[in-house]
């Protein structure tokens, strides 16, 4: 869990307490760095439980293990960083990558995820082992489908 150090940071408490709280949020090394009141919300109405909210989009310092702390109980730690993000491009590309049917999975890429290419040159699949990577290749025929001529890579089924 991380947040930006510009960007918003809230949290939900949920409590039986009906009015405000007083919340500390605490650096790795456990000194208070802000603090202020919870906003009480009521009863929400998809998990039926009473809950709180808490802003403190006012601190912009960055650093690890902060915590916040309200209502006799400590949240997990987590960071405020610019690099929160930075293993969400990594990650999607490891998903999606892996999503792919037409291509070989390689298991040196995504360990116990390896396998062949599926569904290439099969019907109802037309020409999918012809297909360049991008438009510009040395594979791309001089003229494109999109002015609407066929390469003479595709197979016609008709």
């Amino acid at each position: 869990m991380a947040y930006l150090p510009a960007g918003p940071k809230n949290a939900t408490l949920v409590t039986d307490a009906t009015g405000r709280l007083p919340w500390q949020l605490r650096d790795g090394g456990g000194r208070t760095v802000r603090q202020g009141w919870t906003v009480p919300r009521g009863v929400d109405g998809s998990s039926g439980q009473n809950v709180h909210s808490i802003d403190f989009g006012g601190h912009r310092k960055g650093g690890t293990g902060y915590t916040l702390v309200v209502d006799g109980e400590t949240s997990r730690p987590f960071d405020i960083g610019a690099g929160a993000y930075e293993r969400l491009r990594l990650d999607s590309a490891k998903y999606y990558y892996t999503q792919r049917s037409g291509i070989e999975i390689r298991d040196d890429l995504r360990p116990g995820y390896a396998r062949p290419a599926g569904h290439v040159d099969v019907a109802p699949n037309q020409g999918d082992g012809a297909v360049p990577c991008r438009p510009g290749n040395a594979t791309t025929p001089s003229t494109s489908p999109a002015a609407g001529t066929t390469p003479a890579t595709t197979a016609s089924t008709s």
